[in-house]
């Protein structure tokens, strides 16, 4: 998040605590890092990444 300067767009949960657990299985989690989008729930690493970076060429590739 930091080298995409994606600090004030995205939310940080530690699904070590019970309530953001439940919210993150609720998503269909089972793996982390995870990134929910609004739409879908990206799971691993690269996907998560993959992900970020999409959210960061938005726009710029004209």
């Amino acid at each position: 998040m930091v080298d995409y300067a994606l600090e004030d767009r995205v939310r940080l949960r530690n699904v070590a605590f019970p309530e953001a657990e439940a919210a993150w299985r609720e998503l269909g989690g089972h793996s982390t890092p995870a990134l929910w989008d609004g739409e879908h729930l990206h799971q691993g690493a690269e996907a998560v990444l993959a992900r970020l970076q999409a959210v960061v060429n938005l726009g710029r590739d004209a």
